[in-house]
């Protein structure tokens, strides 16, 4: 055999090697624990900030304190429009409600403006942003709030769980966000180890007001608002993930909406900065690679290297699948079927490469009838309605 044959079976087989070698690696890395639960050295007053649109079902339920804390004094406070029917619905309940100021009318994402106007109101030092579907109860909030605390840490987020659901979009909802190397644990564990700022979900945060100067304005104008605002805490200390999840409720989802959302999910992380794409589909979707490529080296590669590509990538899908069982024993208490993992890591493929097209054609996002060009950072540039 020749030098330049030898090379084109041995190239191959070292770039598959090497491949399979780095999944492993990540997949180990993404199953780390998150830090031990914090307990708060003495009680603080809390003010929980609920965005609201509309008269929502749990609406009430949603904007009680939960009983069973034990932060300090809790005020829960229903952030709104100003002609929104929500408004009257917790002023009725006896809760207290902002609602959007003149100032923020510009701003492109209501949930913000509703936020906003909500932390402009004169309250409590500690903040928690709760999504009006985030389940929030007493040891929740507790641990969340000690987190907050902490020396060094200038927020701190829960783990969002999709609650369960009767169709195939809210399984597959479930099983990205707690039982996948996509799930925030895994996202925060991979970032923090290749020394990346830590990417953040807005479903439940807290926070010192101290710690954000300037409120959300500067979020409001940046795509990807939850990613704006991790940026910006984390210029006054370090984003902290607790253990527990917060389950966030949601009606029957079809797996087409399931399949865009996540979608949505991974084009609005790579419009705010693009060079997270790069490293997706290895990161989080390397499984049907990893099966592909098995399939490639038994095809073209002569045995003995065709057997050690398979050695290779028959560890790294072991400890991938050894991965996404922990994480997902941790966070829902079971191990899950293989099936869902290959689907979210299939539908998380078609993501990243959807959204880097949409990125070489045009800075641009649709979201619910209406179309962002988006520039450098993230910044909305113009917004304009679609049919």
């Amino acid at each position: 055999m020749t030098g330049p044959e030898l090379a084109a079976e041995l190239v191959p087989t070292a770039a598959i090697v090497g491949f399979a070698a780095f999944s492993g690696y990540t997949a180990r890395l993404a199953a780390r624990p998150s830090a031990a639960a914090r307990a708060l050295p003495r009680p603080v007053g809390v003010t929980v900030l609920r965005p609201c649109e509309g008269a929502e079902p749990g609406l009430a339920a949603a904007l009680a304190a939960p009983a069973d804390a034990h932060v300090g004094a809790i005020e829960v406070v229903a952030c709104t429009g100003v002609d929104d029917p929500a408004a009257p619905l917790a002023r009725a309940l006896g809760v207290a409600v902002a609602t959007d100021e003149p100032a923020t009318a510009h701003w492109h994402n209501p949930k913000t403006r509703h936020l906003a106007a909500g932390l402009a109101r004169p309250g409590h030092a500690t903040v928690v942003l709760a999504d009006i579907d985030a389940a929030l109860d007493g040891p929740l909030l507790d641990e969340l709030v000690a987190a907050a605390q902490a020396p060094g840490v200038a927020g701190a987020f829960a783990p969002p769980m999709a609650a369960p659901g009767p169709l195939w979009g809210n399984r597959l909802l479930r099983a990205a966000l707690g039982g996948s190397l996509y799930a925030w644990p895994a996202l925060v564990a991979l970032t923090r180890a290749l020394g990346q700022p830590v990417p953040m979900s807005g479903a439940l945060v807290a926070f010192r007001r101290a710690d954000l100067p300037h409120g959300l304005a500067d979020a409001a104008a940046v795509i990807g608002d939850d990613l704006a605002l991790a940026d910006r805490l984390q210029r006054s200390g370090a984003l902290a993930l607790i253990s527990r999840p917060v389950i966030c409720a949601h009606g029957p989802i079809t797996l087409t909406t399931a399949i865009a959302t996540l979608g949505r999910w991974v084009h609005v992380a790579a419009l705010h900065a693009p060079w997270r794409l790069l490293g997706f589909p290895f990161l989080f979707a390397a499984t049907p690679l990893l099966l592909g490529l098995a399939l490639l080296a038994a095809l073209l590669l002569p045995a003995p290297l065709a057997i050690t590509a398979a050695l290779a990538i028959g560890a790294a899908l072991h400890a991938r699948v050894r991965a996404a069982r922990q994480i997902r024993r941790r966070l829902l208490g079971e191990p899950g079927p293989l099936a869902e993992l290959l689907l979210v890591e299939l539908v998380l493929l078609y993501a990243g490469l959807r959204a880097s097209l949409a990125l070489l054609l045009r800075r641009e996002l649709v979201w619910r009838a209406r179309s962002y060009r988006v520039g450098a950072g993230g910044r909305i540039l113009a917004v304009r309605s679609v049919a």
